[in-house]
């Protein structure tokens, strides 16, 4: 008899736990996205303008950065200075630029304009992060600084992306 009852109280386990292997097992043959970051770095471009007369210009606005591996990733947002949407609420990015980091921290990537007729550009720049220790009110936070920068070549832009990430210390 007590053969029977432990039988049946297994009976009950057992399938959730095939439920729970099966559950893992196709989750992970799924290729899952890459975590979006909760907040988009800010860039600026420096480059030259030609709405009216050739000039250098600042541009700014909100990226979003992501890093696999050894790749990276960026979908810049940015508007003009008469355009009252903001550029995080845009669906399409206004730039991309895909590359690979270097363990050196180095960057060698491609900058494409989208929604034009530009050519894409080589860039090469360097990936930085720095930590900080700040004291906000009463609170000590940790403050970390992701920084891509590409700097200016001869004849082109310079662009700069920082984000941070800020945690209780």
């Amino acid at each position: 008899m007590t053969v029977d009852v432990a039988l049946r109280s297994l009976s009950g386990i057992v399938p959730k736990c095939l439920q729970l292997v099966l559950f893992i097992a196709v989750a992970s043959l799924m290729e899952a996205e890459p975590l979006r970051s909760t907040e988009l770095s800010d860039f600026i471009r420096v480059g030259r303008d030609f709405r009216a007369e050739p000039r250098w210009t600042p541009r700014t606005g909100k990226a979003d950065v992501q890093i696999r591996g050894s790749e990276i990733e960026i979908r810049a947002h940015y508007r003009t200075d008469d355009e009252q949407t903001p550029p995080e609420a845009v669906d399409q990015p206004d730039v991309a630029i895909t590359g690979t980091l270097g363990a050196n921290g180095s960057v060698n990537a491609k900058c494409t304009f989208l929604n034009t007729d530009a050519i894409p550009v080589q860039l090469t720049g360097r990936y930085i992060t720095r930590t900080e220790t700040q004291i906000w009110g009463d609170r000590r936070k940790s403050v970390t600084y992701k920084e891509v920068v590409f700097p200016r070549p001869p004849n082109a832009d310079f662009w700069g992306f920082v984000g941070r990430h800020v945690a209780d210390q």
